[in-house]
């Protein structure tokens, strides 16, 4: 998933399954922040190990959570 946001198209990838007034409020800033909530709120809490290259991949594209 974090290879994903570093993808230029995802963006325009995910407009087209929105409604138009959420397509337009979309924006990377917004992408980041949504993944970053679900990361911290919802992955992180899975029981398990983290997959392996998790906090590199993080780190390669400045997540700090």
């Amino acid at each position: 998933m974090i290879a994903k946001l570093t993808n230029p198209r995802f963006l325009l990838d995910v407009r087209i399954l929105l409604p138009v007034a959420l397509a337009e409020a979309l924006t990377e800033e917004v992408t980041v922040d949504s993944f970053r909530r679900m990361s911290t709120n919802l992955i992180d809490r899975l029981s398990g190990e983290p997959r392996g290259r998790t906090q590199a991949m993080k780190e390669r594209v400045g997540f700090l959570w």
